[in-house]
């Protein structure tokens, strides 16, 4: 008994002592940030790429040099991207695709696999929004809510993943939002399939991390704040100035910059993402306070329902 008791002691002191070095890379890394790779002829597949964050990810995808492959359920607008694509000198490739329909993703999945090549980063972006009251929620809204933003996750990285892990390399990237780490009226079936997503992200690296494969497969989760896509005319911001509504180039610009740099969860705004993990030390009372305080929301009342960005 005395010996396990050491034993644990001395394994929880060498555990602190890493976090701490941990912490200390954090700080060093805020003043020298990590080198970007190059993800030049990396074939990049977007889903929901036809407008809003998804278009912008396909522009910046572009400039670094990736091979393009853009999905949505409108043809008309992926087509309008590739082209704008294509006038920077790069490379797309279009597939009508409804990413909630698992038989639609594995047929073009295989398309993709014979025309264009295997997937090494794939940017689950596709969703959809109602910002509805609870109570004013249909089943069939609910259900396409967690069909198009968690459950096709799981479609298309059943196509993609275990390529990725047979080549040993590759990265997955979801769009969550920070909706999926504090919840927000009038969302409660898009802050539950958000909540997945991050859910989702974290399983699978430490399920690969189990298996041995933890550093061959990098996963990265986007939580931006509300960001103007369409889906709400007048959202509303206590604090414009240091906390906007976003654009989604700003989105995309940052998705970017944490995919080359390998983070794990990235919240737009930047700063955000840090005091959300220091607010979590307090009491959840305190938590939901400054939550509350922040005060960003949409309006029901004044918004474009079930929209998909």
């Amino acid at each position: 008994m005395f010996f396990a008791i050491v034993q644990l002691v001395l394994e929880l002191l060498v555990l602190y002592g890493k976090a701490f070095f941990m912490i200390l890379e954090g700080i060093f890394r805020l003043i020298f940030p990590v080198s970007e790779k190059s993800v030049k002829d990396e074939v990049v597949l977007i889903t929901g790429a036809g407008h809003g964050i998804g278009r912008e990810l396909a522009l910046q995808f572009a400039k670094k040099q990736a091979i393009l492959v853009l999905w949505d359920i409108n043809e008309n607008e992926i087509q309008n991207v590739a082209e704008e694509v294509r006038k920077l000198g790069g490379v797309a490739h279009i597939y009508k695709c409804d990413v909630s329909d698992l038989h639609q993703v594995e047929s073009i999945a295989a398309r993709i696999q014979q025309e264009v090549g295997d997937v090494s980063i794939l940017f689950n972006n596709a969703g959809v929004v109602n910002l509805k009251p609870f109570n004013e929620l249909e089943p069939a809204e609910i259900q396409r809510t967690l069909s198009v933003n968690t459950l096709a996750h799981f479609w298309t990285l059943r196509q993609f993943l275990p390529r990725m892990i047979e080549l040993g390399r590759g990265h997955v990237v979801a769009m969550s939002s920070v909706c999926g780490i504090l919840g927000g009226p009038y969302t409660t079936d898009y802050s539950a399939s958000k909540h997945a997503v991050i859910g989702l992200m974290k399983a699978l690296e430490e399920e690969l991390h189990f298996i041995g494969k933890g550093d061959i497969i990098h996963f990265t989760a986007i939580c931006p704040t509300i960001v103007d896509t369409g889906f709400v005319h007048h959202p509303h911001t206590r604090f414009p100035e240091i906390l906007p509504i976003l654009h989604p180039k700003k989105v995309a610009r940052e998705a970017v910059n944490a995919v080359l740099t390998n983070k794990r969860i990235a919240v737009v705004p930047s700063w955000l993402g840090y005091l959300i993990p220091i607010f979590r030390l307090f009491p959840d009372k305190v938590f939901i306070m400054f939550q509350r305080f922040l005060d960003q929301a949409a309006n029901p009342n004044d918004s474009l329902r079930a929209k998909v960005h």
